[in-house]
C-alpha cells in the first residue's frame, strides 16, 4: 500500500490549490495524502482549502513542520523524510505543490512489481560529477552511482528510507543540528545510499523503463523555453506532470501554464480562481 505526500508553505498556496485539483482528477491509486507544512504556514487556511476541494473518499492529513529551523528549504527536505517514515504503508510518493498531475497516474507509474522508478537517469553521467558531496554519504565507491535529477515526484520504500535516515543521523549528527541536508538534498542522499546498500530492499527500473514524467516551467526558464515544453508535453504521453514555479519572471509563462491546464481538462473557472482571469 502506498500514500502520497506533498510539501507546501505559505508562499506556495496558489500552486498547492492547483495541485489538489489536479491530483484529485488524475490520481487513480490509494486516495491517501499527507500535506506537510513549512514553519509558520497557516494550518487553518490550508485545512479550509482541503475541506473545500477534496471529496469525502480521500484521506487527507495536515502535518506541522517537523523542525524548528528558519531555513525553509531544509525544513521542507526534512519534512519529506520524517513524514514518509510511516509503518502503515510500504511506499511513499513525494510531490511538491507546483506539480500539476495532468494525465492519469497510479502506483504502476512508479513501481513495476518490485522495481522502482528513479527520478530520471541522466545519460552518460555519474551522480558524483553532478553532486560531489554524495561521497560523504557512505564509505563505498560512489563513482558507480548513475546520475539522476532531483525533481519531484519520486518514490521511496519506507523500510529502505528508515535505514538511510538512521545512517544519516549517525554519520552527520542529529538532524536538528543540521545547517543543510547531507549530499545536497534528500533524494540524492537516499538514492546514493540505497544504490550502494548491499542489503537494499529496492531494485531500480532500467533507464528505458524510466521515461521523463514531467515538463513545464522552472525558475530561470524563458518564455520560448516553456512554449517548447508545452509542445513536448503534448507530444510525449509519458509526461504526466506539468510544473509551474511561482518564481518564473516572464508573466507570459503563466499564460502558457493556463492554456496547458485547460487543454488537459482543468475547468476554466478553477484556473481563473487560482491564477486570476
Amino acid at each position: 500500500m502506498e500514500k502520497l505526500l506533498v510539501a507546501t508553505y505559505d508562499r506556495d498556496l496558489l500552486q498547492f490549490e492547483m495541485f489538489c485539483h489536479c491530483i484529485i482528477r488524475n490520481w487513480h491509486g490509494n486516495p491517501r495524502i499527507d500535506v506537510v507544512l513549512g514553519k509558520n504556514t497557516d494550518t487553518t487556511q490550508v485545512q479550509s482549502l482541503i475541506d473545500r476541494i477534496f471529496p469525502d473518499h480521500w484521506c487527507v492529513k495536515v502535518l506541522e513542520c517537523a523542525i524548528n529551523n528558519n531555513d525553509g528549504y531544509l525544513q521542507q527536505q526534512i519534512n519529506k523524510v520524517i513524514y514518509s517514515i510511516d509503518d502503515a504503508v510500504d511506499d511513499v510518493i513525494v510531490f511538491d505543490s507546483k506539480d500539476f498531475v495532468l494525465r492519469p497516474m497510479d502506483i504502476k507509474t512508479f513501481k513495476n512489481e518490485n522495481s522502482y522508478r528513479a527520478t530520471f537517469y541522466l545519460p552518460d553521467q555519474r551522480l558524483v560529477d553532478l553532486c560531489p558531496a554524495i561521497a560523504d554519504i557512505v564509505d563505498r565507491d560512489v563513482s558507480v552511482v548513475p546520475s539522476v535529477i532531483n525533481l519531484t515526484p519520486w518514490i521511496w520504500r519506507v523500510d529502505q528510507l528508515k535505514k538511510s535516515w538512521q545512517s544519516l543521523n549517525k554519520r552527520f549528527g542529529d538532524y536538528q543540528t543540521w545547517q543543510s541536508f547531507p549530499a545536497g538534498g534528500e533524494i540524492y542522499s537516499f538514492f546514493s545510499y540505497s544504490w550502494l546498500d548491499p542489503t537494499s530492499t529496492m531494485d531500480w527500473l532500467e533507464p528505458d523503463d524510466n521515461p521523463l514524467l514531467l515538463g513545464g516551467g522552472w525558475t530561470h526558464q524563458t518564455y520560448q523555453g516553456i512554449l517548447q515544453e508545452a509542445q513536448d508535453f503534448d507530444r510525449w504521453t509519458e509526461r504526466k506532470i506539468w510544473k509551474h514555479s511561482r518564481k518564473l519572471q516572464d508573466p507570459r509563462c503563466l499564460d502558457v501554464t493556463r492554456s496547458v491546464l485547460l487543454r488537459y481538462g482543468i475547468e476554466q473557472e478553477i484556473i481563473d480562481r487560482v491564477f486570476g482571469s
